[in-house]
């Protein structure tokens, strides 16, 4: 779901795509066992690309799934690869199967914490990819401030 959403979204935008995955990926069952459990204290997994460099970028967005409320570890450990986020801004967005929890300030917080300002979200669970609507008017929104 959060591919697609992101896929969506640079069809408005035309950023730069860098897709991150876990070192050890997840099956169904490790995930909701190992990776929900990991996701509730809010551990980070190793990735790849193990280092994303910000410097040449202005804005930032990070997708990424909701996993028992919380960021999925995967995500956690991308936001823990960037580098060079100083000064930058970011929007964050959770692709949840209902409720996105925590989600939005955890990585919130996550990104202060390597020196970006979050500047928007967005949550969507399964009823808003009926169609693009919330993710266009949120690329829009995007390009209008950044544009």
């Amino acid at each position: 779901m959060t591919k697609k959403v992101v896929e969506d979204m640079n069809k408005v935008i035309s950023g730069t795509l860098i897709e991150v995955t876990p070192d050890k990926p997840y099956n169904m069952l490790t995930a909701y066992t190992l990776g929900c459990k990991r996701a509730r204290y809010e551990e980070a997994d190793p990735v790849s690309p193990s280092s994303i460099d910000l410097a040449p970028y202005d804005h930032v967005i990070i997708a990424g799934p909701v996993w028992a409320w919380k960021p999925a570890p995967p995500v956690n450990g991308a936001i823990q690869s960037l580098k060079n986020g100083e000064g930058k801004t970011a929007s964050v967005i959770c692709t949840a199967g209902g409720q996105a929890g925590d989600s939005i300030e955890v990585m919130r917080k996550a990104l202060e914490k390597q020196g970006l300002q979050v500047t928007g979200d967005l949550v969507l669970i399964p009823a808003d990819l009926k169609t693009n609507e919330k993710v266009e008017a949120f690329a829009s929104t995007l390009l209008k401030r950044d544009g």
